[in-house]
């Protein structure tokens, strides 16, 4: 999606994939985002993921040129960008070794130019990455992609498929919320997402389950033989129902949407009279880029959705964070961070002077309904001072969406006690 402020600002969301990527886009005095098509006038929204380099000239194709060149013989076809950058390891391609980092940015880079095409050679300015696992590694090697290619660090952000799907939901019409919301996606296997929201709360919040189903619920449909064809479309639909049911056991389900081309086929026969004997159903392939786009607007410019809803995906910190410090000498709440935020994204650094106890007091409030925890820290080892004659810094990072690190080190006090360093960790469950 692209949008456009008054200074003519573009924001760009990309959905990456290790085989196909997808590239959605729009202003921002339209409602709904469009989506990059690689043939004019046609919904061919699958951009592959690939780059191609001719022999003994330094001349690159892109996406689908480069799979357009793959019966070239002089032509090398790169596949894969994204698991080659995990990997790290360098990239032979016609006799050269290329860093594979350096080829992910020129894919990624050659990708957001089909926007400058479209809109008369305007740039992205921000762009939003989301992928099937936002885990920290890949985050990591797309920070290096994104400084290659010069990006600001401000202006480009991640996130998860189960986010993507919470954004676009969140952008369509209010009459999809208060119940259930299910995705299940054929592009690789069979995966779901339930998502479930209680609007009761406020803010409201929602909740993201994810699940992984046995892959030969997607098997071909053999074309050339219509007797196996009509058993297999028959097998098919059974086990799918039965997922289905499953999914839906005990809950009212609002809307059911289909990604991927594995649903297509006239295979879904009881499976889909089941899916809309009381639910919406939306079939399509650029959800996650379209979801995209709406993450990255709402980075840049928060709406209602962002202030009065909370996301509580798998990546997500599912509490409010701070701790009780004393403040023109009354003890109070200082919040540090609150639910919703990626953990991966939480860096909190803060300055305090300690008052009688060499300890901390931190306060968990979980937004999934648990009770409200204060928890101890308590500073063994540090040295001895009088009462307000110590300052402290505390460091806090995750290592995962569950466990919180805590880093309190002596800053020592001005000309009277010296910093010592002295350096106290600790591991906290959220």
């Amino acid at each position: 999606m692209l949008f456009r402020d008054k200074k003519g600002r573009l924001i760009a969301g990309l959905e990456l994939g290790n085989s196909i990527s997808q590239l959605s886009y729009c202003y921002s005095d339209r409602l709904e985002p469009e989506t990059f098509s690689t043939i004019t006038g046609k919904e061919q929204f699958a951009i592959p993921t690939l780059l191609a380099k001719r022999e003994d000239v330094n001349q690159w194709y892109w996406g689908p040129e480069a799979l357009a060149k793959e019966t070239d013989e002089d032509v090398v076809l790169v596949k894969e960008l994204v698991s080659k950058a995990l990997e790290g390891v360098s990239v032979p391609v016609a006799d050269e070794a290329f860093s594979p980092i350096s080829l992910l940015a020129l894919f990624i880079k050659r990708t957001l130019a089909q926007i400058g095409f479209v809109f008369g050679g305007e740039a992205s300015d921000y762009l939003m990455i989301t992928s099937d696992d936002m885990d920290v590694h890949l985050i990591g090697v797309l920070e290096q992609v994104m400084e290659e290619m010069s990006m600001d660090r401000s202006h480009f952000f991640f996130q998860s498929h189960a986010e993507s799907f919470y954004q676009y939901v969140m952008h369509q019409g209010k009459e999809l919320r208060g119940h259930d919301l299910l995705l299940l996606d054929s592009r690789n296997g069979l995966s779901s997402m339930r998502m479930e929201m209680n609007v009761a709360q406020s803010p409201a919040v929602s909740f993201m389950e994810q699940q992984t189903h046995d892959k030969s619920i997607m098997e071909a449909i053999p074309e050339d033989d219509e007797d196996r064809k009509e058993v297999v479309s028959a097998r098919k639909d059974e086990k799918f129902l039965e997922v289905l049911k499953g999914l839906c056991d005990g809950r009212i389900v609002n809307a059911v949407f289909l990604i991927g081309d594995g649903f297509g086929g006239g295979w879904m026969k009881e499976s889909l009279r089941f899916m809309c004997g009381n639910k919406r159903v939306f079939q399509g392939n650029n959800l996650y880029s379209k979801g995209a786009c709406y993450g990255a607007a709402e980075k840049v410019y928060p709406s209602e959705v962002t202030l009065k809803n909370v996301f509580l995906g798998r990546d997500k910190i599912r509490a409010n964070v701070g701790i009780l410090a004393v403040t023109d000498g009354e003890e109070k709440y200082l919040p540090l961070f609150e639910a919703g935020a990626n953990w991966f994204d939480i860096e909190v650094y803060k300055e305090f002077i300690l008052e009688e106890d060499a300890a901390i007091k931190i306060v968990i409030t979980p937004m999934n309904g648990r009770e409200k925890r204060q928890l101890q820290m308590v500073l063994e080892g540090f040295p001895p001072r009088p009462p307000k004659a110590s300052r402290i810094s505390l460091n806090l990072s995750f290592e995962d969406e569950e466990h919180m690190k805590l880093a309190v080190r002596d800053m020592g006090f001005g000309e009277l006690f010296k910093k010592t360093d002295y350096l106290v960790e600790d591991v906290i469950e959220i």
